[in-house]
């Protein structure tokens, strides 16, 4: 298992919960994403030109300071420039995996609109506390949802992710 790759658990749900081919967006992109890539139609917004990759759709975005992201000292998030077209798209799951946490992930509360793409919204690394407060704060914008929590330990310690599904 990779440290910055989704974990096992939570990979095993992704399939286990939506059958191939659905659409899938995902913040921050690597290896995981391309396996998933090989099943699912994904997009991913990604701001580290080392990770962009060939083979499914990727929109490079830099890294933009906001107002969330300001409140709470965190450099930014990804360029609402280059993320506004999916505005009016639909995914079946989101993946928040990005950008790294040392970015920070709480920008995206600057960006509601986001959270209407997909009924099924993945919170990776909610073992850190400010993921964990994220995906509190997203529990609190949509209504009558429905969380899991998936748990893992592996070769990088305790890890855990929030499934947040729209009811």
């Amino acid at each position: 298992m990779d440290a910055w790759k989704l974990g096992q658990v939570a990979s095993k749900w992704i399939e286990d919960n939506l059958p191939s081919s659905s659409r899938i967006l995902e913040l921050g992109s690597g290896s995981g994403t391309n396996e998933r890539a090989k099943k699912y139609d994904i997009t991913a917004i990604e701001h580290d030109e080392d990770f962009l990759p060939l083979d499914y759709r990727c929109i490079h975005a830099n890294i933009k300071a906001n107002e969330t992201s300001s409140k709470y000292d965190e450099a930014g998030w990804y360029d609402p420039q280059k993320i506004i077209s999916l505005n009016q798209e639909k995914f079946d799951l989101i993946i928040i995996d990005g950008p790294p946490g040392a970015i920070g992930r709480r920008g995206i509360l600057h960006f509601p609109w986001i959270f209407q793409l997909a009924d099924i919204i993945l919170v990776d690394d909610t073992h850190r506390e400010s993921e964990r407060h994220l995906a509190e704060k997203i529990i609190h914008l949509i209504e009558v949802p429905t969380v899991t929590e998936l748990i893992e330990r592996g070769d990088f310690g305790l890890r855990k992710c929030t499934i947040i599904q729209r009811i």
